[in-house]
């Protein structure tokens, strides 16, 4: 059953109607990183959260909206990173990642943008030196989120950086 909208106009009244939904609720994450931090350790902490709030949403298929806003040092620019945890219209969940980098400073790129859609995440621990592929974790081991990175893929088989 829709709502009813009553509405007098200049002595007339409009009746407007439409569904009786509500647009679903998002549990809601986001953190700018400090261009120069007095604390190293906090921003490591912080996207170590951000990762722990996306994997926990996709994993327990839970609507979420993660925002992490970054500056380029070596060209000043500002990047914000969405990703969202929904389900599709046919009810397949993904994660939708919404990348908009603004301007640099005179001279550099312009603003620039980029979306990824992943269907499927997962964990892998860290490996010994940086960007060594780790082992998968099961979906069911719980530890923290400092312990693994998240790897996203597309349905083409495409692969998202480690997170």
């Amino acid at each position: 059953m829709g709502r009813v909208l009553l509405v007098v106009v200049g002595g007339i009244i409009l009746a407007c109607s439409g569904p009786n939904r509500r647009e679903p609720s998002y549990d809601v994450f986001s953190y700018t990183i400090p261009l120069f931090s007095k604390k190293p350790g906090e921003t490591r902490q912080m996207v170590d959260q951000m990762q722990g709030f996306i994997w926990a949403h996709w994993h327990d298929r839970r609507r979420g909206r993660a925002t992490l806003v970054t500056t380029n040092l070596t060209e000043f620019v500002k990047c914000t990173s969405v990703f969202s945890i929904e389900p599709d219209q046919a009810g397949h969940w993904h994660i939708d990642e919404d990348i908009r980098c603004g301007a640099g400073a005179q001279g550099l790129p312009k603003p620039r943008a980029w979306k990824y859609n992943w269907s499927a995440v997962k964990r892998e621990s860290l490996g010994r030196a940086p960007r060594l592929q780790g082992e998968p974790l099961p979906d069911s081991a719980d530890v923290p989120a400092s312990s693994y990175e998240l790897i996203m893929t597309n349905r083409s088989g495409g692969r998202s950086f480690p997170f």
